[in-house]
């Protein structure tokens, strides 16, 4: 990541978990959620150039009913696999000029770019939160943004959010032969 052409001169903070935990996905599917995710803030930040990814654990009874991930379509509950239990949940933040209010429920749709001025070379098909949406649903979780709107004197910045639920714990340490 520190590679790519959108990464020179930024600023990177990443938190870990509190506490040790496992989700159900393969980690190349992590990786891709991830990279797109970074890469979009990357492409979206402006001078100082700040991205912030955070992982956290989730309350069992955590509320995403007020969250958009596509058009008209409302978070009801959970997916099958993440009906009980914790989720981690990992975010995204960025120092953009945000995301404007029109466009919040389609960027998780394929082909759906938002036009980014400060980044003019920055190039993409609009396939990659439709991506990590996907990826995301497939292992049990929810992908959601949050972003105050487009505001190119304040910087308010979006939050790209997912989770997936958490592994039960292994209870019998496996022996080795």
């Amino acid at each position: 990541l520190a590679r790519h052409p959108s990464a020179e001169g930024h600023q990177f903070t990443i938190s870990e978990l509190e506490q040790p935990a496992c989700a159900a996905i393969q980690s190349t599917d992590l990786l891709r959620i991830l990279l797109n995710l970074t890469i979009n803030a990357l492409q979206s930040t402006t001078a100082p150039h700040c991205v912030e990814v955070i992982a956290q654990l989730l309350p069992p009874d955590f509320d995403t009913t007020s969250f958009h991930d596509s058009t008209d379509e409302r978070f009801v509950g959970r997916d099958t696999l993440a009906k009980s239990g914790q989720l981690i949940a990992i975010s995204v933040h960025d120092n953009g000029p945000g995301i404007p209010s029109d466009k919040l429920d389609r960027v998780f749709l394929a082909f759906s770019r938002v036009d980014n001025r400060y980044d003019s070379e920055a190039s993409g098909t609009g396939l990659g939160l439709a991506l990590v949406r996907g990826v995301a649903r497939a292992h049990g979780g929810k992908v959601w943004v949050e972003s105050e709107g487009h505001d190119e004197i304040k910087y308010p910045g979006s939050i790209f959010h997912f989770q997936l639920p958490v592994e039960p714990q292994v209870t019998q340490p496996i022996k080795q032969p």
